[in-house]
């Protein structure tokens, strides 16, 4: 087991191998994101139902942070207590294989899990996708995915 010192803006334990370094927290309507040094972005939603509009600020808050391509995202879907309409998944999936690398879903409840398979199951994006109860496990595995001249 390793710690990590996270340096800003809050401090968290992991047992991820190395230091994770916030470098920016935007926080808009439907959740915030964080953008770490390992070119991860955590996007935490804090509604139970995912809207068109926060999915637009999720990327809008990417493009105006020069997160463009080869993202990697930790979508946090705890808060999820209910399905997402049809365009926005359609919207999601679009932008998720236009700028993402991978994709690692957190959930702690039957009911997220439920909602992320049949997301999947459905409209099947063109980027690696797995499910993970912890978020050192779900960095892990996203490092992974990271452009050999980012590391």
């Amino acid at each position: 087991m390793f710690s990590v010192q996270i340096k800003y803006p809050y401090q968290r334990k992991f047992r991820f191998k190395g230091v994770i370094e916030i470098k920016s927290e935007i926080k808009f309507e439907g959740g915030r994101i964080e953008i770490d040094n390992n070119r991860i972005v955590k996007f935490t939603t804090d509604v139970g139902k995912l809207e068109l509009n926060h999915a637009e600020n999720f990327i809008k808050s990417l493009k105006e942070n020069n997160v463009r391509s080869n993202v990697l995202i930790i979508f946090d879907a705890q808060s999820l207590e209910e399905s997402t309409d049809g365009i926005v998944k359609k919207y999601t999936v679009g932008k998720l294989e236009k700028h993402a690398s991978a994709l690692a879903v957190l959930n702690n409840s039957s009911i997220s899990r439920f909602l992320i398979h049949t997301f999947l199951a459905i409209y099947r994006p063109n980027i690696p996708v797995r499910m993970f109860d912890e978020e050192d496990q779900a960095r892990r595995w996203l490092i992974t995915f990271r452009d050999p001249e980012q590391k």
